[in-house]
């Protein structure tokens, strides 16, 4: 508690104290140190120091020089010294339901102070400072002048104090519930709950619901609270619309006046009324009345109503209704009481009533009671007024009786528990018959049927004061005089009306409508039917013209009645022929009618059935049918021409003329063969195109039927020709010695059959030789005929057709130039095949000598075409002849075919220089020591055909020197035979060129190699470093020769 202190300020001068030791440090001026030595204080902060006096030393160093001490010396007197106190803020204003607060400062010379407050809570912070909490609960009750107190060990103390204001805070609402919408006369529930910041806090609830009403509800239970309750809108009023809308406002006010509110809208619908029954007389005979009655009810007892009926004939009309009443008597089971003194119960029953009647004593009480079947009501019934009939007998004057009447549950018992104030319904008053007859139990008979209940129980209680008097509750004698419950109800109504119906309506039936409609617009209808039975008329007296001609006239004419004096009516005649008459008679009664009707023609069974129909204007019908006869006459027909000639393929024409003497008959027209035409001027022409002569030649029939089948024909001869055909030729103008050359002949036939069946063809080709070709189905579209001129010149070629009538045609000619095998010639074949169309042109040429064939190969290697021409076969046939060795050379875009042939050859048998070359079933023999076929260039195909190498020394079948050889692949099998005889060879490949000899026979010296060695001997492969020049004779095999080395 004790210190020393100095005052630096304006120095540069420090002071630390610790230990009981103050030190001064720092560079300054010797006089700056004298005026700080001179401000040193001693402080001694105890609350109860000791008085020993207190010895302050003082030294100087400087540099490592010390002073000598210095001393002084304090004399310490004890005294206390009262804390101090004071507070942060001196007014505080809070809202109920929070915390207020404040803080502030304290001290004391002597030590730390104990700190208290009047209300809430203080606490001290440890550090001179204090801070105050308070919980306020309610406003402004809790407003108030808040003290702190600050209080040391002595005693001694100070005091701070400021201003508390706590604000009231109304209550609020946390959840609201309002169904929004009802029917009128149902309960709308409404629920809230609130939150009180105040929570001691009561409340007051009040709800203004709209309609005029308002409930107030206490609510005692500090803070806040749940509430619910419901109210009944019996209309929707107050506007005259099928919906209005009440704004329910709920006020809650708290015990400070503190209020808060809301408002919700609820729909209050109206519901329309309904028809609980209605009846009517459910038939009647014209003139007749009709009653209806019925019921309907409404649930808005407030309601105002408008009924009326729609009698479904034009009329209407507002009916009267009144409020629906019934008569209760007490059930079987009803029980008497007979007086409170001796306990004793008597069983009445209501089927057999005796004279009961009480006789009331003074100071004697008397009850009877009766018991009610509420079977008859429902939960949704209002009753608006509901008497208990009681009468006094016996005409003493009422006496001075107090007469109550209760209720109770209906268990047959009565006791002291049910005469409470809850069970009164009546009374007291005197034994008057006016009060006895009038006593309303509406709302005790409405409780029970709220809760349901079955039965109900009356008691009538009389205590007389006086004298004597008589209450009569029932009498055999009189049953009007026994006690009954009139009940009326204000939501159930009834009706009942008539009105007549002088006439039906054509579906003697009425459609009655009843509708009622609330103040609301809310309606209710309800549709029934009343049948209304007709009297149908009468016909009577009725002739009718039996039979006639067509185009003859019937009379008809009958008498008519009708029971309804006022029907009027419909005469409607359906005279069978599709036409009909209607005649309307608008005067009531009976009358006499007749008409007449012309048939202009008759039908198919001559006869018609004429209906004649009498409707009165409610749809009642008589109807008479009779037959009458009309007979029917034939038409006419006649032709123009009796003989008609027309050639084949030709159409054949005729005319003529028809008529009917029945002037609406409809004539059909016919031919046996051919289209007839009605021209609709009772003239026809006929027609038919021919196809075949003389085979359609024959006679025909012309035949007019009208629709009542009366027929009548006329006949006429038709001539048909036969036409002989036209016969045409196309084929080549030009052509080569030996080529062989396609004609085509063909045939049109005017008739179309003949052209069908075909035609036979014969062709005279002008150098002696003619072909005959037979009829056949179809040939006359074209025939191919082939032809080849072994000798030149030119030649006219003739063809005739002749028809499956024997009929033959004109020649059809044309001419022919052949020319010899020349480079020329064979270069003008060409250039015709390419120019008359085709991808790839064919000529095939007949080799007949060797110098033809000579011919042949020299003009083949003279062949040029064009850039752009395709390309062209040419085939050299041998004709299965034996021709010497040949050297072909072809020029590009033209294939050689060499087939079925031998050639043989002192040289090489063939020798192919350039081009495609394809040998096909052709042998190829050696006759001098040398290879069978060589190949310097181009390309050999060998397909199916045979090598023979005979001389047996080293010459091969096939010796490749240039270009490449196809003797057979994968694809296309060869089909060659190699024979190789001594030191031949089937194959020798010299060239660099891979050899495909897939498929072929390999023999030697007449055997057959029946290994791939054995083959190997005899193939000699040309092989370079890269493998090629192989010859393949098996497909994925690797071979070997001794000639070239091992791969």
């Amino acid at each position: 508690h004790e210190t020393l202190a100095a005052n630096t300020v304006g120095t540069n001068i420090t002071a630390t104290y610790a230990a009981g030791v103050l030190s001064l440090s720092g560079s300054d001026t010797p006089f700056n140190y004298q005026q700080i030595l001179r401000s040193v204080t001693y402080h001694n902060a105890s609350q109860n120091p000791t008085t020993t006096p207190r010895i302050i030393e003082f030294t100087y160093t400087r540099s490592s020089v010390t002073s000598p001490i210095s001393t002084t010396s304090l004399t310490i007197v004890s005294a206390n010294d009262a804390p101090t106190v004071s507070a942060t803020e001196n007014s505080i204003v809070v809202d109920e339901g929070s915390i207020a607060v404040n803080s502030g400062v304290f001290d004391d010379v002597e030590g730390s102070p104990t700190i208290s407050v009047d209300i809430g809570t203080v606490v001290d912070n440890g550090n001179g400072t204090w801070s105050w909490s308070f919980s306020a609960l309610e406003g402004p009750g809790e407003s108030q002048l808040v003290t702190v107190t600050a209080t040391d060990d002595l005693g001694s103390a100070a005091t701070a104090s400021f201003g508390l204001t706590v604000n009231n805070v109304a209550p609020t609402f946390h959840t609201i519930v309002v169904a929004p919408q009802v029917n009128e006369n149902e309960p709308v529930s409404l629920s809230f709950s609130t939150i009180a910041a105040g929570t001691l806090d009561t409340h007051s609830i009040l709800i203004d619901w709209g309609d005029g009403s308002t409930s107030t509800f206490p609510f005692n239970t500090p803070g806040g609270f749940s509430f619910g309750t419901n109210h009944t809108y019996t209309d929707d009023n107050p506007t005259s619309s099928p919906a209005d809308i009440y704004s329910i406002v709920v006020t809650v006010t708290d015990d400070d006046g503190g209020q808060a509110s809301f408002s919700r809208d609820v729909i209050v619908n109206n519901v329309a009324p309904a028809f609980s029954t209605v009846s009517l007389t459910p038939t009647v005979d014209e003139n007749g009345t009709v009653t209806i009655t019925g019921a309907f009810s409404d649930p808005g007892t407030l309601d105002s109503h408008t009924f009326v009926v729609n009698w479904g004939d034009g009329n209407s009309e507002a009916v009267p209704f009144q409020n629906a009443t019934t008569v209760l008597t007490p059930v079987s089971d009803t029980v008497g009481r007979d007086d409170n003194l001796d306990g004793e119960y008597e069983l009445l029953e209501a089927d057999h009533f005796e004279a009961h009647t009480f006789e009331l004593m003074p100071d004697r009480e008397r009850r009877f009671a009766m018991e009610f079947d509420l079977t008859a009501f429902s939960a949704t019934d209002t009753l608006q007024s509901s008497i208990l009939s009681l009468y006094s007998v016996g005409g003493t004057p009422p006496g001075l009786a107090t007469i109550e009447v209760y209720g109770y549950s209906g268990d047959g018992t009565f006791g002291a528990a049910d005469m409470q104030a809850g069970y009164k319904i009546a009374g007291p008053f005197t034994d008057s018959a006016a009060d006895l007859a009038s006593i309303d139990l509406t709302s005790f008979l409405q409780s029970r049927l709220g809760a349901g209940a079955t039965h109900a129980g009356i008691v009538l209680r009389s205590v007389v004061v006086e004298r004597q008097t008589q209450l009569a509750s029932a009498n055999s004698s009189d049953p009007a005089l026994r006690p009954k419950l009139h009940v009326q109800f204000a939501n159930r109504h009834t009706f009942t009306t008539a009105h007549p119906f002088l006439d039906d309506n054509a579906a003697d039936s009425y459609d009655i409508t009843v509708t009622v409609t609330d103040d609301d617009g809310g309606i209710a209808a309800l549709t029934r039917q009343v049948v209304v039975s007709n009297v149908a008329p009468v016909l009577s007296a009725l002739t009718i013209t039996p039979e006639i001609d067509e185009n003859g006239t019937v009379n008809v004419s009958f008498n008519g009645g009708d029971v309804g004096t006022i029907d009027t009516h419909t005469i409607n005649i359906d005279w069978g022929d599709g036409s009909t008459n209607t005649f309307p008679f608008t005067t009531p009664g009976g009358f006499s009618f007749g008409t007449a009707h012309t048939y202009l023609d008759d039908n198919a069974t001559d006869s018609y059935n004429v209906t004649l129909t009498l409707t009165d204007d409610d749809g009642g019908v008589a109807e008479e049918t009779r037959l009458v006869t009309v007979n029917n006459l034939a038409p006419t027909i006649a032709a123009d021409l009796s003989l008609v000639t027309i050639s084949e393929g030709s159409t054949a024409t005729n005319t003529g003329t028809f008529s009917d003497p029945g002037t609406n008959d409809t004539v059909l027209l016919s031919a046996s063969e051919g289209q007839i035409v009605d021209n609709g001027n009772g003239t026809w022409g006929w027609s038919l195109l021919t196809t075949d002569g003389p085979s359609e030649s024959r006679t025909i029939t012309i035949t007019a039927t009208d629709d009542d089948r009366g027929t009548s024909s006329s006949t006429f001869d038709l001539l048909v020709n036969n036409v002989v055909p036209v016969a045409t030729l196309a084929g080549p103008t030009t052509a080569i010695k030996n080529q062989q050359l396609a004609f085509v002949v063909s045939s049109s036939d005017a008739s179309s059959h003949d052209q069908a069946q075909g035609v036979g063809y014969i062709v005279e080709f002008g150098d002696g030789f003619t072909i005959e070709v037979s009829r056949m189905l179809g040939n006359s579209s074209g025939f191919t005929v082939y032809h080849t001129y072994m000798t030149t010149g030119s030649f006219e070629i003739k063809a005739t057709a002749t028809d499956i009538d024997g009929g033959t045609s004109v020649h059809a000619a044309q001419t022919i130039n052949v020319a010899a095998i020349t480079s020329q010639d064979l270069q003008t074949s060409i250039n015709q095949v390419i120019a008359s169309g085709g991808s790839e042109p064919t000529i095939e040429v007949l080799a007949i000598t060797e110098t033809d064939l000579d011919s042949m190969i020299n003009a083949i290697g003279n062949i040029s075409l064009a850039a752009d021409a395709p390309p062209v076969q040419l085939v050299l046939s041998l004709g299965n002849m034996q021709f010497s060795g040949k050297t072909i050379s072809v020029p590009a875009g033209v294939t050689v075919t060499i087939a079925n042939g031998s050639l043989t050859g002192a040289s090489p048998a063939l020798t192919v220089t350039s081009g495609i070359v394809v040998a096909a079933n052709v042998t190829f023999n050696n006759s001098t020591p040398a290879s069978t076929i060589l190949v310097n260039g181009g390309n050999l195909i060998l397909r199916g055909s045979t090598v023979n190498e005979t001389d047996g020394g080293d010459f091969a079948a096939i010796e490749i020197l240039g270009g490449s050889v196809d003797l057979g692949t994968a694809a296309d099998a060869g089909g060659n035979t190699l024979h190789v005889h001594g030191a031949g060879q089937a194959i020798r490949n010299v060239t660099s060129q891979a050899i495909s000899a897939l498929g072929n026979t390999f023999q030697f010296d007449g055997e057959l190699a029946a290994s791939g060695y054995q083959i190997e001997d005899v193939v000699n492969h040309a092989l370079d470093s890269t493998g090629t020049g192989l010859v393949t004779w098996e497909t994925g095999q690797i071979y070997v020769t001794h000639d070239s080395g091992s791969v």
